[in-house]
C-alpha cells in the first residue's frame, strides 16, 4: 500500500481512538461458525466448482473451498458490522495478502481474530488494514492468513 500520504496528514484522535478499541476487540477468537455438507454443496452447485476436493468420496475426506471461506469473512469479523466510526462510513476494500495455510474439512468449525494495521488518510479518505488469522478449532491452527482493507469516507 502507497503511505506517502500519511506524512501529509494525520488521523483525528477520536478516529484513532476508535480503530483502536476495534483492532483490540479483535485479538481474541471470534465467534465460531461450521461449514455444514449441505452448504458446501449449495456453493459449489452455484459457483460451478466441481473439483473432486470438495465431494463426499474425496481421498482424504472432502474440503471446504478456500473462496466460501473467504466470502464467509465479513460474518467472521466482528468490524464488518461497523457502518460508520466517527462519522466516516465504512467501505470494504477487499481482501490481500491472502495466503491458505490448511484445509478445512466439511463440519470443521473456524473462527477469526483480527489485528489493526496500517492506515493512512489521503484525498479518498482513511485507509484502514487489519490483518486476519482464521483458525480451526480446537487447536486453532491457522486455516488463512491475510489482510482486509477498509476505506472510511466522510
Amino acid at each position: 500500500m502507497n503511505t506517502s500520504a500519511a506524512s501529509v496528514f494525520s488521523l483525528d484522535a477520536e478516529l484513532e481512538a476508535e480503530l483502536q478499541a476495534l483492532g483490540a476487540k479483535g485479538e481474541s477468537w471470534g465467534e465460531p461458525l461450521t461449514f455444514e455438507r449441505h452448504t458446501v454443496d449449495t456453493f459449489t452447485t452455484m459457483t460451478g466448482d466441481d473439483n473432486p476436493i470438495h465431494r463426499a468420496d474425496a481421498p482424504g475426506g472432502p474440503i471446504v473451498p478456500g473462496f466460501l471461506i473467504l466470502s464467509m469473512l465479513p460474518k467472521l469479523a466482528s468490524f464488518s458490522a461497523v457502518k460508520s466510526i466517527s462519522g466516516h462510513t465504512v467501505f470494504n476494500k477487499g481482501i490481500a495478502d491472502c495466503d491458505f495455510k490448511r484445509p478445512v474439512p466439511i463440519g470443521g468449525t473456524i473462527r477469526m481474530k483480527f489485528k489493526l494495521g496500517e492506515r493512512w488518510l489521503d484525498r479518498m479518505g482513511v485507509h484502514v488494514l487489519f490483518g486476519f488469522t482464521i483458525g480451526l478449532e480446537p487447536e486453532m491452527r491457522a486455516v488463512v492468513i491475510g489482510q482486509i482493507g477498509l476505506l472510511l469516507v466522510k
